[in-house]
């Protein structure tokens, strides 16, 4: 799923449907945008929070850029051991990588 949260018909829908694995993008590690501005994607935390209200087992974050957006100023984002933390603190988590090969 590349984008926003998606409408309530669409969260229904995953919630039913038995699924094993999640892609879900997660552009930026943090999220700061100055008042009345609007984003497309998500950040990390609300791509794995998104993922932990679908109780899904297994989740792979693409397009990550490991930066943070903070009132329009890119700035340096989550080493590889903090990723590796946080796929540890949540199990069925990983992060993609160029090369990634899975079995469907």
């Amino acid at each position: 799923m590349d984008g926003i949260i998606p409408p309530d018909e669409s969260q229904k829908k995953l919630e039913k449907t038995k699924l094993d694995l999640l892609i879900l993008e997660g552009t930026v590690d943090e999220l700061i945008l100055p008042e009345g501005v609007q984003w497309y994607n998500f950040s990390i935390t609300e791509a794995v929070a998104f993922w932990n209200t679908l109780h899904i087992p297994k989740c792979i974050l693409t397009h990550a850029s490991f930066h943070s957006w903070n009132i329009n100023k890119l700035i340096a984002g989550i080493t590889h051991q903090e990723r590796r933390s946080l796929e540890k603190k949540n199990p069925g988590l990983l992060f993609a990588y160029d090369g990634l090969k899975m079995e469907v």
